[in-house]
């Protein structure tokens, strides 16, 4: 298993059979738009930092709530909000769950509030969390603990802040990982195998990389 941060809330997750992109950003974001092939994007609201498919090669692309049963995947959308007031503000955002190789994934997306018990036991067992911290926008580094905490991954990693490439009002890293006590990598792709994952639990965040 690969998983490889594209910038924003962009990853790049390789299955041994299957690869998913989450989150494609246009490029108002800052980071670069270069084609890559994908059997799945998933969309977590359309937002144009969230929704441009259009450099994504031939990928089915995975929208909106409910159970999507597709060609070799299936992917649980979960309601929730891209603000504090249930979406007054910045509207709804889909929370979602995926399975690839046995390794249960889930996508925070823009999410704007702490989730209820409602919420992350619809969720269920999750493996590996991607979660934004930047606040402004979506939750910040303290509101981010708190739904790790709730979730319990084995592994969680940062996303949507401020960094060289992105210039957004939103907070950096450095919050966030000082208060989990995560650790910065020094790259933007980490590897590990169903086994290894299960070995500990950790935090990270990945260093995005000009290429």
């Amino acid at each position: 298993m690969i998983i490889t941060w594209l910038g924003h809330s962009c990853f790049e997750i390789e299955g041994e059979h299957i690869t998913v992109i989450t989150d494609p950003y246009n490029d108002s974001v800052g980071y670069p738009m270069r084609s890559r092939g994908a059997d799945f994007a998933t969309v977590s609201h359309h937002h144009a930092d969230h929704d441009e498919t259009s450099w994504i090669i031939g990928c089915e692309v995975v929208s909106g709530l409910g159970k999507h049963d597709l060609s070799s995947a299936t992917f649980l959308g979960i309601e929730s909000f891209h603000d504090k007031k249930e979406g007054a503000i910045r509207g709804p955002n889909t929370i979602f769950k995926f399975e690839i190789d046995g390794i249960a994934f889930c996508h925070l997306g823009d999410l704007g509030h702490v989730i209820d018990e409602k919420t992350w036991r619809k969720i269920g067992n999750v493996d590996v969390l991607f979660v934004p911290i930047g606040g402004t926008y979506t939750i910040d580094a303290y509101d981010a603990k708190k739904v790790i905490d709730a979730l319990d991954p084995h592994l969680s990693i940062a996303m949507q802040y401020r960094n060289t490439a992105c210039n957004f009002p939103i907070d950096t890293q450095d919050e966030f990982m000082w208060l989990t006590k995560g650790t910065k990598m020094k790259e933007s792709s980490i590897r590990f195998s169903f086994e290894e994952l299960h070995k500990s639990s950790s935090i990270v965040s990945l260093e995005w990389k000009r290429v």
